[in-house]
């Protein structure tokens, strides 16, 4: 790995400048989170954002990501999400067709490589 930072959400970039970033939420302080990520670890895009579970300040967190910064591809699991702050993403994700997003199921096995 080449960098990693715990900001609130875990954060990995690895070798081949692909960062992911699971749980991500917006912590209360003078450093907002992303701004940690884009200017002080320099990161240009997200490879994947991954919510782990549904919490309502992760969807709150991703709602800024998502106006911030480019992102390749989103990961949910199939809870069903009930909280109005899941329908905004929801709605923010329908607009933003070039963020793929991907229900994994338990025992699903990703690879990161070079190749995309």
């Amino acid at each position: 790995m080449k960098k990693m930072a715990f900001v609130g959400p875990i954060n990995n970039q690895f070798e081949n400048g692909r960062t992911y970033l699971i749980d991500y939420f917006e912590a209360t302080s003078k450093t907002a989170p992303i701004d940690y990520l884009t200017n002080t670890l320099g990161v240009k895009e997200l490879e994947t954002v991954v919510i782990t579970h549904p919490h309502q300040d992760y969807f709150l967190g991703i709602q800024r990501l998502i106006e911030t910064i480019p992102i390749r591809q989103v990961w949910l699991n199939n809870y069903p999400y009930t909280a109005p702050s899941y329908d905004l993403v929801a709605e923010m994700l329908e607009v933003r067709r070039e963020i793929r997003v991907l229900f994994p199921r338990s025992g699903t096995i990703f690879t990161e490589g070079k190749e995309r």
